[in-house]
């Protein structure tokens, strides 16, 4: 996963994870899902876990092995994740804390701020190589 993988947009950033299914879903405290590439994902392999937000159009277990249509990274800070089975999570920014968080490969970590606006994006740590992700 590399910068290249963003499509900046004039209001969002597309992630380029089009095919990629969702492997877990937990929804005990808050939405939490993984994503993987739909060649699989075990031990070692690139993945994305979103936490935050609300499914749309399905059910928890009716999303697990869905595929991603479409990943928006919305600029105002929303998130918006589309499904070929047409469901979508949808995440809006929240007054006081952080509205949702993106963990993905090649310590890649995107959060919306709270009360919103343009998500921080942190890839691969920096120079530091001992960089530890906020949690």
């Amino acid at each position: 996963m590399s910068l290249d993988h963003f499509e900046e947009r004039a209001d969002s950033w597309c992630l380029r994870i089009e095919g990629w299914t969702v492997s877990r879903i937990s929804t005990d405290p808050e939405l939490e899902i993984d994503i993987v590439p739909t060649t699989g994902g075990g031990p070692g392999s690139p993945r994305f876990e979103v936490a935050g937000g609300e499914i749309v159009g399905s059910t928890d277990r009716g999303l697990l092995g869905s595929a991603v249509r479409e990943a928006i990274i919305w600029k105002d800070g929303r998130l918006t994740l589309s499904f070929a089975t047409g469901a979508t999570v949808a995440a809006s920014p929240k007054p006081n804390v952080e509205g949702w968080q993106i963990v993905g490969p090649d310590r890649l970590f995107v959060v919306c701020p709270p009360g919103g606006g343009e998500p921080t994006i942190w890839f691969g740590g920096g120079d530091d190589p001992s960089f530890e992700f906020p949690t």
